[in-house]
Parts: C-alpha cells; sequence; structure tokens
C-alpha cells in the first residue's frame, strides 16, 4: 500500500502523516487509509486515488488550508482500500499451490 501511494502522488506533494485504520462493521472489516501533507494542488489527489486500482470512496476529511506564502496546500483526505472479490483472492491461492 506505502508503494501505490508513493507511485500515486505528484512530485509536488509530501506527506506529514500516513494512517492505516482497519474497523469492523458485521462480518466485514473495512480498511480505511488516512493522508495527511503539502501539495501544490491538493484538489486533483482525490481523483487521483479515486482513478486507482488500489482507492476507493477517497475524499477530503477536512478543508485545506493554504500555505502563506507559496503555491501549496494543506490536506487531509480519506479513502478505503479495495477488496478483491473472494473468487479472484481463491484463484490467487490456487495459482500458488499449481507452482508448488
Amino acid at each position: 500500500m506505502v508503494e501505490d501511494v508513493t507511485k500515486l502522488l505528484p512530485d509536488d506533494t509530501w506527506l506529514t502523516q500516513l494512517e492505516m485504520k482497519t474497523t469492523a462493521r458485521g462480518k466485514d472489516a473495512r480498511r480505511e487509509v488516512v493522508l495527511r501533507g503539502e501539495s501544490a494542488n491538493a484538489g486533483r489527489l482525490v481523483s487521483l486515488l479515486e482513478d486507482s486500482k488500489v482507492f476507493e470512496q477517497a475524499a477530503p476529511r477536512s478543508p485545506t488550508t493554504k500555505i502563506q506564502p507559496g503555491p501549496g496546500e494543506i490536506f487531509d483526505l480519506g479513502a478505503q482500500l479495495k477488496t478483491l472479490p473472494p473468487a479472484a483472492t481463491h484463484a490467487a491461492g490456487r495459482g500458488r499451490a499449481r507452482g508448488r
């Protein structure tokens, strides 16, 4: 997940905090990622996360704050980690078993 975040974020963006939380709701466990940091264009980060194969339901957790002086913004975003469908998880397990 850290590698995916590193590849997704533009070069003008850096993180001051990366947090992963797991919450259980009934039978399902949801994994949420919180990203805080600075970017030249924090508004585009939500769409970058949404367009990825790893994250969904990306949204700001609070309004961005303009950095004075300078062109940057401080952001606080949250997103859910996508889960693999059970068939994909099961197929991946079978693939490993054949290789043995």
